[in-house]
């Protein structure tokens, strides 16, 4: 649980999987294994997730630009994510 609160928090900034291993107090290889058992995906794929959760509410609740947004869900780009965006809704 402190994991998945850890990465709600930052997830404007890059995750990293020995954060996330140092948090919950495991070797990066344990906590990886623990992750996808307890969660069921792997943390990149629940990290995208959240991303793109969290990036769906701000294109319906504000009118910042796509840039804007790509930044603050912690894409490195609008083009990032603009095609990972796609990948996950199917939606350009």
């Amino acid at each position: 649980k402190a994991s998945l609160a850890w990465v709600e928090a930052n997830l404007n900034r890059t995750v990293l999987l020995s954060d996330l291993a140092r948090v919950a107090g495991l070797s990066p290889q344990h906590f990886c294994r623990m992750f996808k058992i307890s969660v069921g995906v792997t943390p990149h794929r629940y990290i995208t997730e959240q991303r793109i959760e969290r990036a769906k509410e701000m294109l319906r609740d504000t009118r910042k630009s796509l840039v804007d947004i790509a930044l603050e869900t912690g894409f490195p780009s609008q083009s990032h994510f603009g095609c990972t965006f796609r990948k996950f809704t199917g939606v350009t």
